[in-house]
């Protein structure tokens, strides 16, 4: 039989649990259902704030488009010097032939998957001539190129 006269344990100390990061220094979550206050500015300087900060991200974007990305670009301040593409002829959509003039002499250089190839050295008169020369073929629009092929 139980002994009745004897007083029950005290229950342990419930313990506390430790601070997290987002408890320390915040205010306490509001109860649910009520509406936390508005900043003291209002929802209208929120928004011309943040239209602020926007802008000055759409110009800063600018600006380094606009003048950062030439220093990025091959040579001084965008330029080669001594060398220049004449003509490029696409072959393929990752395959393309180009004349380049580098100095006084003018190289087929072939670019593709497997990387620059040296084809061929031109002479001047040759590479004179296609400087002057106009493309061969017009560009036509989707549409001329689809009567011509209905017809």
């Amino acid at each position: 039989m139980p002994n009745t006269d004897l007083p029950a344990a005290p229950a342990p100390p419930a313990a506390a649990a430790p601070p997290t990061s987002a408890s320390v220094g915040t205010a306490p979550a509001p109860p649910p259902g009520v509406v936390p206050p508005v900043p003291s500015g209002g929802f209208g300087w929120l928004l011309l704030q943040m239209i602020l900060v926007l802008v000055a991200i759409c110009a800063l974007a600018y600006a380094v488009l606009r003048y950062g990305v030439r220093r990025f670009q091959a040579g001084p301040l965008g330029r080669s010097r001594g060398m220049r593409v004449v003509q490029r002829l696409g072959l393929e959509p990752r395959r393309s032939l180009y004349v380049v003039e580098i100095g006084k002499k003018y190289f087929v250089v072939g670019v593709g998957e497997g990387g620059v190839s040296l084809l061929s050295e031109l002479d001047a008169e040759t590479a004179a001539g296609l400087e002057r020369a106009e493309p061969s073929g017009e560009k036509k629009s989707f549409r001329d190129l689809f009567l011509k092929k209905s017809q």
